[in-house]
C-alpha cells in the first residue's frame, strides 16, 4: 500500500470517528433540551390566565363563611420504564424492576435502528458505573453506561439509577443479587428490535454502593438535575464519562 493510500485512510479512520463523537454529541444536546422542556412544564404560566381573570372579574358578592376540608392528594404515579425511554433520546437507556409481567431486572436502551443492525449476533457488551456527589446536593447520583458493540461512542448508552422507576435503592438491590440481565434494544421509533442476555456485572459496585448511599436517597427531581448537570459540566458527554469510568 503507498505512502498516500495510508495516509487517506488514515484520514477517513479520523473523519468517521469525529463523525461518531458528534452525533454523540448532539444526542447530549437533546437530552439536554428534553429536561429543559420538563422543567418548563412545571412553571406555572399564569400570565395570560390573569388576563382572563380580570377582564371577566364578576361584581363582588358577600364573602359566605365555608366549611373547608383538607383533601389530600394522592401521590404522583410513578412514569412506567417504556414511557421514559420514548421520550428520551437515542443513546439513553432506563432500568426496568420486575413486575408480574418481566421476570428479572432488564435495562431498556434507545438506539438507532442503523447502529443496531450493524451489532451482529453475538456483540460484546461491557458495563460502568460510577458514583458522584455534588456540593449543595446531599444524596449522590449513579450513572451507569453500557457499551454494545465496538467501543466508541456511537455504542455507548447511559442510564441513572437516580431515575430508575421505583427508586435507585430498590435497583441497586436487584442489581447486587440478580446473577444475570436482559438488555431490550429499541431502535427508530422506539421499536424493539431484539434482547439480549447477559451477564450482570454490576454486582459487586452495586454492593459498595448500597453502603455508601445508605439513608441518603429518595432524591428529589430538582436536585438529581442539578447533580446530572454538574457530571456532564466535568466530563461533557456520555463518551467522555464512559473514558472517565475506565477501570
Amino acid at each position: 500500500m503507498s505512502e498516500t493510500s495510508q495516509r487517506l485512510d488514515a484520514l477517513e479512520a479520523k473523519i468517521r470517528q469525529r463523525m461518531t463523537e458528534l452525533r454523540a454529541e448532539l444526542n447530549d444536546l437533546q437530552r439536554q433540551l428534553e429536561t429543559l422542556a420538563q422543567e418548563r412544564q412545571r412553571v406555572p404560566r399564569l400570565r395570560g390566565l390573569a388576563a382572563h381573570f380580570q377582564a371577566a372579574s364578576p361584581a363582588p358578592v358577600a364573602a359566605e363563611a365555608v366549611p373547608t376540608e383538607v383533601v389530600p392528594l394522592p401521590p404522583a404515579a410513578e412514569p412506567e420504564p417504556m414511557d421514559l425511554l420514548r421520550r428520551s433520546a437515542a443513546g439513553t437507556a432506563v432500568f426496568a424492576l420486575p413486575t408480574d409481567k418481566l421476570s428479572g431486572l432488564a435495562l431498556l436502551v434507545r438506539g438507532q435502528s442503523e447502529t443496531l443492525a450493524r451489532l451482529g449476533p453475538q456483540p460484546q457488551i461491557e458495563f460502568r458505573a460510577g458514583l458522584f456527589t455534588v456540593p449543595g446536593v446531599k444524596a449522590a447520583v449513579v450513572p451507569i453506561l453500557v457499551c454494545i458493540g465496538p467501543e466508541e461512542a456511537g455504542n455507548v448508552y447511559e442510564a441513572w439509577a437516580n431515575e430508575c422507576p421505583g427508586g435507585a435503592t430498590p435497583l441497586l438491590q436487584h442489581l447486587a443479587t440478580q446473577p444475570r440481565l436482559t438488555l431490550y434494544l429499541h431502535g427508530d421509533s422506539c421499536r424493539l428490535e431484539r434482547s439480549i442476555d447477559t451477564a450482570n456485572p454490576l454486582q459487586a459496585f452495586a454492593k459498595k454502593a448500597l453502603v455508601t448511599v445508605a439513608g441518603e436517597w429518595p432524591m428529589a427531581v430538582d436536585d438529581f438535575l442539578l447533580a446530572r448537570r454538574a457530571v456532564y459540566k466535568r466530563h461533557g458527554t456520555a463518551w467522555a464519562l464512559w473514558r472517565a469510568l475506565k477501570a
